[in-house]
């Protein structure tokens, strides 16, 4: 049953923005060097590709539709309604197309060319009407379209999988006569079991969440609690990964948020359907996630925030969960969200999945944006109505664009109904779209202020900051000028432009606006921001002089250290200086401080040491900056390092600990330092992986990835730390996972691509007087792992068989050609 959804989601990988938006309009140019997936027109029944060079090329027409028998595979479409289609953005000119032909008389007349003669081709949608003023709300081509979706859903064929959104669409209907087949799809998952599959097992308790409180129907609770059972058997740093898991070396931590927002949907949904949810569990996911609204975007895994809007969909998934709980806190995270969600348009194909989540989520996502900025919802909505009509299919339903990257769209119930909610969210049907609890409802507990300090939820505000003045220009003339961390500002902009954008409401543009002053050198600007009252206008500041950009760390700030003391050291020490400062105001400073004389920082250690050890390692990460920026100075980090030291098997989570040993690893490249440091540098770092924890059963892949990972930070700097290594390698072979779920072991040996040379290459590095006795002993590994295989023959699983013999396989050609290049020495 879940094989195809599977098909689908094998192909998610990390996530990255697409290029920078069109200047003319507000989507993401297409790649004339690319060539598009299939794809239909809108209601037209014509089915397309985009070949390289932008050419809208015939593939199919569907049987029964307008277009049918009027096209031959292969005519390339040239114009619609006399309009150019293979400009930058053909998808805009086609969608526009439908709209336009809807409101008026049906026409479509294309002019195409059909083996290299052109000619016209006529042909007549259904006339529908134009869009309202207050569309999908009072409106009647959208109540149409709704009601000929659910037509399409209803229809047997389209019943045959548990379709999620298909479901949630139905339910969002409001309409009482499509709940049998919402039960027909309920009805479709294992009565009382989940697999350990991420997505699937988040979307259907979403799904069964709504539909319990929609009908009562207790039928649906067993599954649910089963679900739920899985969650907590399978929850690290708070989140979950894609399935069985964890591979803690993908996307940093190996978290798949996507994924994982719908599991604390499905947590709260749970809670409110009185399912008995673990509270733990529970809590840790309610914390880990929100810690990102208001600090940027919701990222893909165990890593910061990410620095542009909508962050492909994730924002919209965590302000649907959020919505589902009271109290201020989450009402100001739920309505930023969507505010950004709302203001997202301009990156209309962003993300690994091109037209997959993201178009979903924006219209879902949307609609809890604060009172005073429907007209934000209003703008993304009437932008993107040649979006939405060029997604629905001819006979009902809808289809979601694909992109060339993963050459799919999104369809079906499972998916591309998705689309549909945007025309019914409006409606307040259901639970994650603002509907009342029901009479099915329990009431949820949930703590007041699940993350941070209570002055962090300053920087949930939606208004702007005091000095913006007034809103002159809409969300995507702002970006054109600002750009994100992925892709550079497409239109110049002055200093003027930037100072005032450091007040906006969103934490991207204030970023952005910020690194943009440091760029240009504004340091009274900076200075400035660092005095505002407004804390996020001084977090702007702080982003400004560390060069802030979420993910990876600049190896430089903005600003020469003696600089960075002069001008900005006394407001960076007032905001640290503060016992009630937020969370996040504090992080910003700790990273600010680590760009100011080595002389500077020493003085303020006392108000960072502390943060080495809190329990939110974004803090952790930004006091390891600090500390380890006296390298500068070996006298100065000399008393601070073996807190640092211990800090390296301490502290599990792969990003800060990647981080740590990052920063580490450049102390040991400057050739400044003395070889007594550098000696307790690696005898740290060695300690590090002995004394990483690996917990039993499940969690153990996380320490295992740990120790492992510790390798490419220190070896290739101390090759001769390998007789260690290699000491400590000796004591895994012998546990009944070392193949199984380890996790490159013969890498240990080997090395890989992300630094780690490997305990052969070191021999090789060493010399053959030093580097033969170690090859020696990586010989007597091998007739271990031999002996190993000879004793275990037809007992072990295949795949420890296969693992075990990849080992002596690659292990054994890499001492062969160390030893032929020393037999050359």
């Amino acid at each position: 049953m879940q094989r195809p959804f599977m098909l689908v989601i094998i192909g998610l990988l990390l996530a990255v923005p697409c290029r920078a938006a069109d200047k003319v309009f507000l989507m993401m140019p297409a790649d004339p060097k690319a060539t598009y997936p299939r794809f239909h027109i809108g209601v037209s029944g014509i089915y397309a590709t985009i070949e390289k060079g932008l050419a809208v090329t015939v593939d199919s027409t569907e049987p029964g539709t307008p277009a049918a028998g009027k096209f031959r595979k292969g005519d390339i479409l040239v114009k619609v309604k006399g309009r150019p289609i293979s400009e930058s953005t053909p998808y805009i000119v086609l969608g526009e197309a439908l709209t336009a032909a809807e409101a008026s008389d049906g026409k479509l007349v294309f002019t195409i060319k059909r083996e290299g003669k052109e000619e016209s081709v006529a042909l007549t949608i259904p006339v529908l009407g134009a869009y309202s003023r207050t569309w999908p709300l009072a409106c009647k081509k959208s109540d149409t379209i709704v009601r000929q979706a659910a037509a399409f859903l209803t229809r047997p064929e389209n019943l045959k999988d548990p379709g999620f959104f298909g479901g949630l669409f139905l339910l969002s209907t409001g309409d009482d006569q499509y709940l049998p087949a919402v039960k027909a799809m309920v009805e479709r998952f294992p009565p009382d079991k989940a697999g350990n599959h991420t997505w699937v097992n988040g979307y259907a308790g979403v799904l069964l969440g709504e539909y319990y409180l929609r009908t009562g129907d207790k039928s649906a609770l067993p599954r649910l609690k089963a679900i739920c059972v899985d969650a907590k058997e399978r929850q690290y740093y708070g989140g979950w990964c894609h399935w069985a898991g964890p591979v803690p070396g993908y996307v940093q931590g190996g978290l798949m948020n996507p994924a994982g927002v719908q599991m604390l949907t499905t947590l709260i949904l749970a809670k409110e359907c009185g399912v008995d949810v673990d509270q733990g569990t529970f809590d840790r996911a309610l914390t880990f996630f929100y810690r990102f609204p208001g600090h940027a975007g919701v990222p893909y895994g165990d890593h910061r925030a990410e620095g542009w809007l909508s962050c492909n969909g994730k924002n919209g998934m965590l302000a649907a969960a959020l919505s589902l709980l009271d109290g201020k806190a989450y009402r100001m995270a739920t309505e930023t969200l969507s505010l950004d969600m709302a203001d997202s348009y301009r990156w209309l194909t962003a993300g690994h999945t091109g037209g997959g989540f993201d178009a979903i989520w924006r219209g879902l996502g949307s609609v809890h944006v604060p009172k005073d900025k429907q007209d934000h919802y209003r703008l993304h909505m009437d932008k993107l109505a040649w979006y939405y009509d060029l997604c629905r299919l001819p006979k009902g339903g809808f289809n979601i664009l694909g992109n060339p990257e993963t050459q799919r769209t999104y369809g079906g119930a499972v998916w591309g109904h998705g689309m549909g909610l945007a025309y019914t969210a409006p409606r307040r049907t259901l639970r994650i779209t603002g509907a009342p609890p029901t009479r099915y409802s329990q009431k949820v507990q949930a703590p007041d202020l699940p993350w941070g300090r209570p002055r962090d939820l300053e920087f949930l505000r939606t208004d702007y900051c005091e000095g913006f003045g007034k809103e002159e220009m809409e969300p995507h003339e702002i970006y054109n000028r600002l750009g994100d961390p992925y892709n550079k500002p497409t239109e110049k902009a002055d200093k003027a432009f930037f100072t005032k954008m450091m007040r906006h409401y969103n934490p991207n543009a204030r970023t952005m606006a910020g690194l943009a002053l440091g760029g240009l050198g504004a340091v009274d600007e900076i200075a400035q921001a660092l005095q505002d009252p407004d804390p996020r206008v001084r977090r702007a500041g702080l982003d400004a002089i560390e060069k802030y950009n979420h993910f990876f760390r600049a190896a430089q700030g903005a600003f020469p250290p003696a600089v960075v003391s002069e001008k900005f050291l006394s407001g960076i020490e007032k905001i640290l200086k503060d016992p009630e400062v937020s969370l996040w105001e504090r992080d910003g400073a700790m990273f600010a401080l680590s760009r100011a004389e080595p002389a500077d920082i020493k003085k303020n250690l006392g108000l960072v040491r502390d943060y080495l050890r809190h329990e939110e390692w974004w803090l952790r990460q930004s006091s390891f900056a600090a500390i380890v920026a006296l390298a500068g100075d070996e006298k100065l980090l000399a008393p601070e390092l073996p807190a640092l030291l211990a800090r390296v098997a301490e502290e599990t989570h792969v990003f800060p600990r990647r981080f740590l040993m990052g920063q580490l690893q450049s102390v040991l490249k400057n050739k400044a330092i003395s070889s007594g440091m550098k000696d307790q540098i690696v005898g740290g770092m060695q300690r590090g992986i002995h004394e990483t924890a690996i917990e039993p059963g499940y969690l153990g892949g996380i320490g295992r990835n740990n120790k492992y990972e510790t390798l490419r930070y220190f070896l290739a700097q101390a090759p001769e730390a390998a007789s260690l290594v290699l000491d400590e390698v000796e004591q895994y072979m012998s546990w009944p996972d070392f193949f199984a779920g380890w996790g490159w072991p013969e890498a240990w040996f080997t090395g890989d691509r992300w630094g780690n040379p490997g305990i052969i290459q070191c021999a090789e590095k060493l010399g053959k007087a030093k580097g033969a006795p170690l090859l020696a002993r990586c010989k007597r590994v091998v007739a271990q792992l031999e002996e190993m295989k000879r004793q275990s023959q037809g007992r072990d699983p295949k795949a420890v068989e296969d693992a075990r013999d990849k080992m002596i396989a690659e292990i054994t050609k890499a001492i062969q050609e160390c030893e032929k290049k020393m037999a050359g020495d």
